[in-house]
């Protein structure tokens, strides 16, 4: 989902976690981002084995455009071509 701040977002995530009886992770982008290397992968990574264990579970990850890169900037891989 996206669309501006305040809209409802999280509140619909939260609304088919409990209407799927699911258990509701929200993790913000901006607090699993770490400046040390390994931090944030490690931080996801203990979310998802959480979320794991408390099967059925949705994960929302809040503002995940501070820690996805933006696709709407083409990169040099967007050029790239495989082999036919």
């Amino acid at each position: 989902m996206f669309g501006p701040p305040g809209t409802g977002k999280t509140l619909i995530a939260r609304a088919v976690a409990n209407e799927t009886a699911s258990n509701f992770y929200l993790i913000n982008g901006p607090e699993i981002m770490s400046m040390f290397p390994g931090e944030s992968e490690s931080k996801l990574r203990v979310a998802f084995d959480t979320a794991q264990r408390h099967a059925p579970a949705i994960i929302f990850i809040d503002e995940v455009d501070s820690i996805a890169p933006n696709r709407d900037k083409v990169s040099d891989f967007d050029h790239l071509q495989t082999p036919t």
